[in-house]
């Protein structure tokens, strides 16, 4: 019987410790604390990295904050064209209403999800909704398993980072630089295309529209 080679490691726990103890600062900062603060988890990625700043924020802060998850299955794009969809529990066991929110979430792609949960929150009562994802922005069509064809589909693609929050009505919003992705990871060489355009293989460029694009701004 052959062997089965391991799955590859982008972020070992060192790795991942180290950007969530880095994120959980910059949040406490802007925050001038965790008075008021919650954290909300988009499941099904959000939520585990919402987890961990949470437990960062305890041994930094010595508070449990308030962390919640939800399922945006039935907010999605793609919802009327997905006939089954994964469906997993919302469990947000606090109010909102007066919190300062700090939505967590793996990318933004369209943006139209994420402007609705975060209209959804201020609706609720959140005083302010700051949204953190754990990625570069997306500026360009992946070719390898994400639904984007176009770069028109993409938010990040047309507006820079003031632009993309205004749209999604988020009160700020911070993304991972490249760099910052690699270096989380301790990686050298990543697969990064949608996020600088920078593809693998010469024959998708001849599939998209060839611009110089609007370089994105990353809040370090």
């Amino acid at each position: 019987m052959g062997t089965t080679s391991p799955k590859a490691v982008i972020m070992d726990e060192t790795a991942v410790n180290r950007a969530m103890t880095r994120i959980a600062h910059e949040i406490l900062e802007r925050n001038e604390g965790c008075e008021d603060l919650a954290l909300v988890g988009i499941v099904t990625r959000g939520d585990l990295l919402a987890k961990k700043l949470a437990e960062e924020i305890k041994e930094i802060e010595g508070v449990d904050v308030p962390l919640g998850s939800l399922d945006i299955s039935f907010y999605r794009d793609d919802y009327a064209t997905n006939f089954a969809p994964a469906i997993h529990a919302t469990n947000i066991p606090f109010s909102v209403d007066g919190k300062r929110v700090v939505l967590v979430d793996a990318s933004i792609v369209r943006g139209t999800t994420s402007r609705r949960i975060v209209t959804m929150l201020k609706e609720a009562g959140a005083t302010e909704v700051h949204v953190r994802i754990a990625s570069p922005q997306m500026t360009h069509p992946c070719f390898y398993g994400v639904d984007t064809s176009t770069r028109d589909e993409l938010i990040s693609a047309r507006k820079d980072l003031e632009g993309v929050r205004e749209e999604i009505c988020a009160d700020s919003l911070a993304f991972l630089t490249p760099g910052a992705l690699l270096k989380a990871g301790n990686r050298k060489e990543l697969c990064m295309a949608c996020f600088t355009g920078e593809y693998p293989t010469a024959l998708y460029l001849s599939l998209i529209h060839i611009s110089e694009p609007t370089r994105p701004l990353y809040i370090s």
